[in-house]
């Protein structure tokens, strides 16, 4: 479900017009929209690792997998 949230909110952001109606703003946040799925499916994949197996996973280790 996370993975499928950052995938629409990126294509919301980059098809927007009022992303690319400023220059300075324009190239902020084109950083961030270009980060922001993958940043979004790192943290649904750490919190899929942490979470799921039926041991104890430190979160160092869930962050690496992820």
């Amino acid at each position: 479900m996370l993975i499928f949230s950052a995938l629409g909110v990126w294509t919301a952001l980059a098809n927007s017009a009022w992303l690319h109606s400023s220059a300075v703003l324009e190239t902020g946040l084109a950083v961030l929209v270009q980060l922001s799925p993958t940043l979004l499916i790192v943290l649904a994949f750490t919190f899929i690792y942490l979470f799921m197996p039926n041991t104890r996973v430190k979160p160092l280790a869930a962050f690496g997998g992820a």
